[in-house]
């Protein structure tokens, strides 16, 4: 997979929306070493729903989109909790949606679709899966959500997995009103996924190849920062946030 070099007109936006005063847009929560799996808490769900202080002056940086690779299909499931059978740490995942043509304001009744891997690496839906697995027919870890009157999308998840030639990342695309307006992936903290990855079922595939420096989408992007998501622990798992935003 290659990154699409330039803006191409319909931009995508990473670590926009409105901050708070001291906050990073990016900000890197460090998690607790004692506790690396635990569910997310009703407490940390509200907290979703603004994953940020809103401020008066909402910061927006753009970054090219990224290509959707080659396991996306569309499941046509409207769903929050896209887990099914697959066995991982809890990941409550928040992903707003801005309009950078309209003062970076959130944009209500936009659907995010996301889809990744699970602990196994494995992608839903595909033959040649590691190990020569076949999940074709399948349909877990996809799935998409209406956004709400805060730009605001929820999906129940776990941690994704790693495979090959690529860093830990979630694939998204936003659609509003019949069309595409963004497509793009997300990345995690490195020392966060080795937090996760010391724990089963992650643990039974040590010595991951692709760390976030040597990614070839991520490799060398000046704004590497404001695609990886911010995670932090809570209960027995963990909750994420993300902004992107587009130009409708």
């Amino acid at each position: 997979m290659q990154r699409i070099a330039a803006l191409l007109g319909i931009a995508v936006l990473t670590g926009c929306g409105p901050r708070g005063s001291g906050e990073s847009k990016n900000q890197k929560l460090t998690p607790n070493p004692e506790s690396p799996t635990r569910t997310p808490s009703s407490a940390a769900a509200r907290s979703l729903a603004s994953p940020l202080p809103v401020d008066s002056t909402p910061v927006c940086i753009l970054t090219p989109q990224a290509t959707e690779g080659p396991f996306y299909f569309d499941t046509n499931r409207i769903r929050q909790n896209i887990i099914e059978d697959r066995v991982g740490s809890p990941l409550r995942m928040s992903v707003r949606v801005m309009r950078v043509d309209d003062g970076c304001t959130p944009l209500k009744d936009a659907l995010v679709d996301i889809w990744h891997t699970d602990a196994g690496g494995l992608y839903s839906g595909y033959p040649g899966q590691p190990g020569g697995q076949d999940t074709s027919g399948q349909t877990f870890l996809r799935g998409a959500q209406m956004t709400d009157a805060d730009g605001v999308a929820l999906f129940d998840t776990i941690y994704p997995g790693w495979y090959p030639g690529r860093t830990v990342h979630i694939h998204f695309k936003v659609r509003y009103k019949e069309n595409s307006y963004a497509t793009s992936q997300f990345y995690f903290p490195d020392d966060f996924t080795d937090r996760v990855y010391s724990r089963k079922p992650y643990s039974d595939r040590p010595n991951r190849s692709t760390r976030n420096a040597d990614d070839s989408l991520l490799r060398g992007d000046p704004a590497e920062s404001n695609v990886l998501a911010s995670v932090a622990e809570d209960g027995d798992g963990y909750f994420g946030t993300i902004t992107v935003g587009v130009v409708v």
